[in-house]
């Protein structure tokens, strides 16, 4: 879990590019982690083998804890906001205007280091926790664990920071090796 927003903005720039290298030397050139890992789960694909035969590769089984499927975090959190009713026009239109006191602005794009508000996870769960004081949120529906889920799940925004990918394969640079070459 990142520990402030500052972190966030790193990961965010990070995960958003097309392509990456890995490998010991950087020998590999690889997609986006998250896209390619979304598609392994989602798409049956027709590939050719290293010694020129064909196969299909079937879709990457979900994860699986004792032979259930366990739900993504996002999935956990999202039924959470449905039980508080939060997805309701009017809850969501304060929940809108209760983030939009918050000052994220200047974390997005062409913000300097300096110039980022930076909110640690701390003072982000104490956001969360505020939204059930009195006069704040009215939450439809008062289910404890799910507002418990809400108050220590819901990270960090993301729109305060450009998520467009961006790059090619083209623009990394050279392996680390000689050898690669």
């Amino acid at each position: 879990m990142p520990g402030d927003l500052a972190e966030v903005r790193r990961i965010v720039d990070e995960e958003r590019r097309n392509f990456y290298r890995e490998g010991d030397y950087g020998e590999y050139t690889a997609p986006n982690r998250i896209i390619y890992w979304r598609e392994r789960k989602l798409y049956v694909s027709y590939v050719r083998d290293d010694d020129g035969s064909h196969s299909w590769q079937t879709p990457y089984p979900p994860d699986l804890l004792f032979g259930q499927v366990v739900p993504s975090g996002a999935v956990t959190l999202v039924k959470a906001m449905n039980d508080l009713g939060l997805f309701a026009r009017t809850t969501l239109s304060d929940v809108a205007a209760y983030w939009q006191k918050i000052p994220f602005e200047l974390v997005g794009l062409g913000a300097t280091e300096d110039d980022v508000v930076n909110v640690s996870w701390g003072k982000l769960r104490e956001y969360n926790l505020n939204m059930f004081k009195p006069g704040s949120v009215n939450f439809e529906k008062g289910d404890v664990a799910a507002a418990q889920m809400l108050v220590d799940r819901w990270l960090f925004p993301l729109y305060p920071f450009d998520l467009q990918k961006e790059g090619s394969a083209a623009d990394l640079a050279r392996p680390e090796s000689p050898d690669c070459y």
